[in-house]
């Protein structure tokens, strides 16, 4: 007789730190989550709740991450380059040695979000959100 392999869980590969590779994880909740070092790599995180989440050195290039919640967020050392925030929250959120080259922040919420040592930040991009609050 076969055995079944049950096939984990999007939450219990999370807990296990398994790539997230250009998964659809849109709507994902994981708010206060321990996500440190976790692949999302062009990930779907559209409309996802990470506020408080530890997502430091985690791979978020090229994610779809509009209109995410990531207030107070830790993405310290994160790659977030070619990364599109459009719309997200991200207040209080830190993005301190993360690498942001050709991140999209148009209408993203970045009061008091720390892009003090942030990697790749256009001059265009610093100013834009040292307008709307951010410590650069």
């Amino acid at each position: 007789m076969a055995s079944k392999l049950k096939r984990k869980s999007i939450y219990e590969r999370l807990r296990d730190k398994e790539p997230m590779v250009n998964e659809n994880l849109r709507f994902l909740f994981m708010q206060c989550a321990d996500l440190e070092g976790v692949d999302f790599t062009g990930a779907n995180l559209q409309g996802a709740k990470l506020s408080k989440a530890n997502l430091r050195k985690s791979k978020l290039a090229g994610a779809n991450m509009i209109e995410a919640l990531m207030q107070d967020t830790d993405m310290t050392g994160a790659d977030l380059r070619q990364a599109n925030l459009t719309g997200a929250i991200l207040a209080g959120a830190n993005f301190a040695r993360s690498r942001l080259a050709e991140v999209n922040l148009q209408d993203a919420n970045v009061s008091g979000a720390n892009f003090k040592r942030s990697i790749g930040l256009s001059a265009e991009a610093r100013a834009y959100v040292a307008a709307r609050g951010a410590i650069v």
